[in-house]
């Protein structure tokens, strides 16, 4: 995952259904990022079409449910 307008990034892992977990919410600067899928899971190949392995949202600094994941499926 990377900042578009800050100089976040790190990797992390995507669990069941594509949902990233282990994101640092508290310490992630409020502003847009683009998660992007690297490797897929196993038994998968990963899509050549960018926007299914590519995501771009904003994270406000408030964590609801449901609105704050971000699910990448190829």
């Amino acid at each position: 995952m990377t900042g578009v307008d800050n100089n976040f990034s790190g990797t992390f892992m995507s669990r069941e259904g594509g949902y990233l977990t282990d994101i640092p919410w508290d310490t992630m600067p409020i502003g847009s990022y683009t998660a992007e899928e690297v490797t897929p899971p196993e038994g998968y190949s990963l899509s050549s079409d960018p926007n299914k392995v590519k995501q771009t949202f904003v994270w406000d600094g408030k964590l609801r449910l449901g609105s704050a994941a971000v699910n990448i499926q190829s």
